[in-house]
């Protein structure tokens, strides 16, 4: 099998998406020829997610290939052995072939055999604890080119040992004699299947464990026999069997003078050693030992531990003896631990930040700053307690210092916002036993430090759906924000699943590309500061639900009505947490509209991207005012069964709300009453009637009084008509607003206003105007045509004004009375009262014209007609309950001289336009509300 930590160390090497395509691990393998037993080395497909591999070799009289299957379809390794027993240096191939591979990828590996011409012991530099763990010694063999053999499991050595008492050979032959082993050396244990076969036979291969079994120094040497040739051996390799203690802080130390360092023997577990006897070793006269009364014979021990001071520039060492452990084979050297202490002069400050000593920092994080003491050839001197160096960040803003020792070099920090600063250090001492400060060395340093933003992907979680139609599946662009703006970009997945692109330049965007359903993660990484690591992770799962979350249902017709649609999926299975995928604008649903002269679907338009708790949007045009029920379809397929979704929901559309009588203002008399209507607003929801409004609404609601008209059977259901009454002179704006309560099914409900002026005003002058006829050829527009037969009226229209020059539109509250000054030309009749014409098709009652009728004796002559508005109609206001106004009423009156003519003079010429004078007139001419304010 492959050594994981060469794998990684494959993936770090190579190029961005190298490691996830597929090639053959290792790519070259150099085996030794065949001694008898085959060596053997596993050889692995990396990369990609493929797993149906054929293997075979190109020559297998020289390799033989054993594929590895996990399954029946699945073998992505492959055991290679030698075959060859031939010792002349030969290569070949194998071979593995990606079975049903849109490319039918073939992938190969060399295989060279050859004769090792050298072998040689690798092993720990330092021995291994007496009782403790084994050491390991593995013989690694070299061709004459000095290359390395990949695996050498097959060969046999003959390995041999020696301690200062004894000498063990691993080839001992019958009936000598057994010596007691001061050491074991066996075979590892658990070995493959594929390398077994030496432990089988009793035979130890390239790897052995060495088990101490006494202190002291050992030798061990391996040889190799070889056909025809000279054996092989290694190099002598030493292993020294020590003691299971250890000397605290370390067995060598640097001090300056007057730092004091406590040395502690304890057991490799923690454990203090029982008895310890310290040995005065050559020591120099420059070394003072701190003890309650000095003695020169020895160092002063105190519960397994010793101080030791530093005075002046010098060296000294001495020897820890451990009379328990003593061995009747060994002398009291094998004992003896030696740790020497140095008195040096410091040089230099310096500053080790925990995370790779990076000077750029990332906000909130906390960090380790040490300060260190180098003398003048580098060389670490150890941070004693006495030392006092004084350490501070700048500016405090930036940072927060959670602890720091007495000796101001060790600071535990939090970096809190971005921005630049700077750590100071000075050497300020040593603090003596008399509390002075020991001050000789002027030593200070800085270093400046960037505190970066937060390394952050957005977004951080990507659930995707599976079903798609496109290829790749999805095409999603990542952002980065934070550190320090250069970026690189990788996934944990291969290639087959998912790949990613980026501008080294510009590379805060990433664009992944997504191919099959799978789970990984997006990772991004500092380019300056590779301890700034983030990861997103990208899920792409089957679609478990499809739903629809209204936002606004309701638009004016001729708009467009967006409509978010979210299918769901597990975000986590085992907890039953669902959540809507955050992108699927690549699935295409079956959309059914029931009515279809309302709604139409908006396939092919501009673009609007997932809103609110969407994934996607439907986009539909509103032709006509209405409801319609919209089904949403979709069919996944997962396995080999299809699964169709499906959700639904109502749309309305609506007509504008507008005004439309009056469009704009209307003015009454006192108690005089008026319809007004407005057309368009929201219909009532159908799935909440109760919460539909039309209300309206007066800005000084005590000048008037109104009531809604409900009519069932009226035609336009998108007309609301109010009759309003006024009681008192003012003005009034009048706010109608229509629209739907908030329901589940309608969350945001369409809701519309509109305004119109109503004033309740005074007559100030009344008009009065013959009715314009078409092709009117008469001379004057006074002129009435008497007929010889028939009915003899005529009428005459009659408008009020106010003060302000607007047309009263509706006067049938004030008392108007006609006066005529010849009554041979008219009658006196009832016919001669105020009368009015309503029109009432549009589904309310428009008054558009007020006039009275005249009956014609038949005579004709001059005319003149006076209109008088005398008053209120007492009637009107006592059956509306309204007051009669304080303030006295003005009368107001208007006269028109008439000419009545007979049609024979008509007929003569006498009262007609001549031919080259016709104008051609408009149909019969009358005011309407406002267009007779001039």
């Amino acid at each position: 099998m492959i050594p994981g930590f060469l794998l990684l160390l494959l993936a770090c090497l190579c190029p961005q998406h190298a490691a996830t395509k597929l090639v053959l691990y290792p790519p070259r393998v150099f085996l030794p020829y065949n001694y008898g037993i085959p060596s053997n080395i596993t050889v692995s497909v990396v990369g990609g997610i493929h797993c149906s591999f054929e293997w075979w070799s190109k020559n297998p009289n020289i390799v033989a290939v054993d594929p590895i299957c996990v399954s029946e379809d699945c073998c992505r390794e492959a055991v290679v052995s030698v075959v060859s027993s031939s010792s002349l240096r030969i290569s070949t191939k194998i071979i593995a072939v990606a079975k049903g591979h849109s490319e039918n990828r073939i992938l190969e590996c060399d295989v060279v055999t050859d004769t090792p011409t050298s072998i040689e012991l690798n092993t720990f530099n330092e021995g291994p604890h007496l009782n403790g763990e084994p050491a390991v010694v593995t013989i690694v063999a070299k061709d004459k080119y000095n290359n390395v053999f990949n695996s050498i499991n097959g060969l046999n050595f003959q390995w041999t040992a020696t301690s200062e008492t004894h000498q063990i050979d691993t080839n001992v032959e019958d009936g000598s004699e057994e010596k007691e082993p001061e050491f074991l050396l066996e075979t590892l244990p658990n070995p493959s299947k594929y390398n077994s076969e030496l432990q089988r036979r009793g035979l130890l291969g390239h790897t052995v464990l060495f088990i101490p079994k006494r202190l002291g120094l050992h030798s061990i040497t391996a040889s190799l026999k070889r056909r025809d040739l000279i054996d092989l051996i290694t190099p002598i390799s030493h292993i020294f069997v020590r003691l299971p203690v250890q000397v605290r802080p370390s067995y060598e130390i640097n001090l300056i003078e007057f730092a004091n360092v406590d040395i502690t023997v304890k057991k490799d577990n923690g454990n203090a050693v029982g008895i310890i006897s310290f040995q005065k070793h050559s020591f120099d006269d420059n070394l003072v030992h701190q003890m309650d009364s000095y003695k020169e014979s020895g160092l002063y021990l105190e519960n397994g531990t010793i101080k030791v001071t530093g005075i002046g520039a010098g060296i000294g060492d001495f020897k820890i003896a451990i009379p328990n452990l003593n061995d009747e084979h060994l002398s009291l050297k094998e004992h003896e631990l030696l740790s020497k202490i140095q008195v040096v002069k410091p040089a230099k400050l310096g500053f080790r930040i925990s995370n790779g000593d990076f000077n750029t920092l990332e906000e909130m994080q906390i960090y380790v700053v040490s300060v260190e003491v180098f003398d003048e050839d580098g060389n670490v001197i150890y941070p004693s307690e006495n030392l006092r160096i004084i350490t501070t960040f700048l500016p405090s803003s930036l940072f927060y210092v959670n602890s720091t020792t007495s000796n101001g070099t060790y600071h535990v920090v939090q970096a809190l916002v971005p921005g630049k600063g700077t750590i100071k250090a000075e050497f300020k001492g040593v603090l003596k036993p008399d509390n002075t400060l020991f001050k000789k060395y002027d030593l200070s340093t800085s270093l400046e430090v960037t505190i970066c933003q937060k390394l952050e992907i957005s977004p951080k979680f990507l659930l995707l759906p599976k079903t798609s139609n496109s290829v790749p599946l999805h095409k999603i662009r990542v952002m980065a924000t934070g550190g320090t703006g250069n970026y690189k970009w990788s996934t944990d997945t291969s290639e087959e699943m998912a790949s990613i692109n980026f501008d080294g330049e510009i590379s805060h965007a990433g664009f992944l590309n997504i191919y099959n359903e799978s789970d990984f993660n997006v990772i991004l990484s500092d380019s300056n500061n590779p301890n700034f690591l983030t990861k997103s992770l990208v899920s792409v799962q089957n679609i478990l639900d499809i739903e629809v979350y209204p936002s606004v249902v309701e638009s004016v017709v001729g708009n467009v009505l967006i409509l978010p649609v979210a299918f769901l999926a597990y975000e986590d299975k085992e907890k039953k947490i669902v959540r809507k995928f955050d992108d699927c604008t690549t699935l295409k649903p079956t959309v059914e509209i029931i009515e279809k002269h309302l709604l139409s679907l908006i396939e092919e338009g501009p673009y609007v991207p997932a809103f609110g708790k969407g994934c996607m949007t439907l986009q539909f045009k509103c032709k006509a005012p209405g409801y319609s029920r919209v089904n949403i379809y979709y069919d996944s397929k997962i396995g080999q069964d299809v699964i169709t979704h499906k959700t639904t929901t109502v749309l309305a559309c609506f007509k504008s709300l507008k005004p439309v009588h009056p469009v704009r203002v209307a003015v009454l008399p006192l108690g005089a009453t008026k319809e007004i209507a407005f057309e368009g607003g929201p219909r009532r929801w159908p799935l909440y009637k109760d919460g539909h409004y039309a209300k309206l609404e007066a800005s000084n609601p005590e000048l008037i009084n109104f009531e809604i008209i409900k009519d069932p059977i009226r035609y336009n259901k998108d007309l609301t008509v109010f009759r309003v009454v006024c009681k008192a002179l003012g003005e009034n704006t009048l706010t109608f607003k229509i629209g739907n309560e908030a329901s589940a099914t309608n969350p945001h409900p369409a809701k519309e206003e509109t305004t119109i002026k109503f004033i309740c005003s005074e007559p100030h002058s009344v008009h009065l105007k013959l009715p314009q006829k078409k092709n009117n050829n008469l001379l004057e527009d006074n002129i009435v045509k008497v007929p010889f037969y028939g009915e003899k009226l005529f009428s005459l229209d009659i408008w009020i004004k106010d003060e302000m020059g607007r047309k009263l539109s509706n006067i049938s509250s004030l008392n108007v009375k006609f006066e005529k000054l010849d009554e041979n030309l008219i009658e006196d009749s009832d016919s001669n009262e105020l009368r009015s014409y309503e029109n009432a098709v549009a589904g309310y009652r428009k008054v558009t014209r007020d006039y009275a009728e005249f009956k014609m004796t038949g005579n004709t002559g001059d005319l003149r007609v006076t209109a008088n508005v005398k008053s209120y109609k007492a009637a009107v206001f006592k059956k509306l309950g309204i007051s009669k106004p304080k303030r006295e009423f003005k009368e107001v009156t208007a006269t028109i001289d008439l000419k009545l003519a007979g049609l024979r003079d008509i007929m003569t010429g006498s009262y007609t336009k001549k031919e080259e004078n016709n104008v051609a007139q408009s149909e019969e001419e009358t005011c309407d509300e406002d267009s007779c304010n001039s």
